[in-house]
């Protein structure tokens, strides 16, 4: 997945924050994906070593757990407007054995 694509799905998952914080009813659905969403990010921006933009998932992911939408939708807007941007490593790859072609 391109970078680009990337940063267009962390817009959709901002879209599905603010949805969870009007008022629509029974909403278990919508909570099982935000938490596996932000599950996610999390461990996507630690396997890229996004520092700046892990601490914001992590308290999206606990405001998510305890009901404040609000909360995750703050945390994902704030991770939104800091896009991720090339090159991005993958930190905790190990390098290739000698001789390894």
């Amino acid at each position: 997945m391109s970078i680009s694509a990337l940063n267009a799905w962390r817009w959709v998952y901002l879209a599905e924050a603010a949805l969870a914080i009007a008022p629509l009813g029974r909403r278990r659905w919508l909570r099982a994906t935000l938490v596996l969403g932000g599950a996610l990010w999390l461990g996507h921006d630690l396997a890229h070593g996004r520092w700046r933009v892990a601490p914001a998932d992590a308290v999206g992911l606990i405001c998510c757990l305890a009901g404040s939408y609000a909360g995750l939708a703050a945390c994902v807007a704030w991770a939104a407007l800091n896009p991720e941007r090339p090159p991005s490593p993958f930190i905790w790859s190990r390098p290739a054995p000698r001789g390894a072609s």
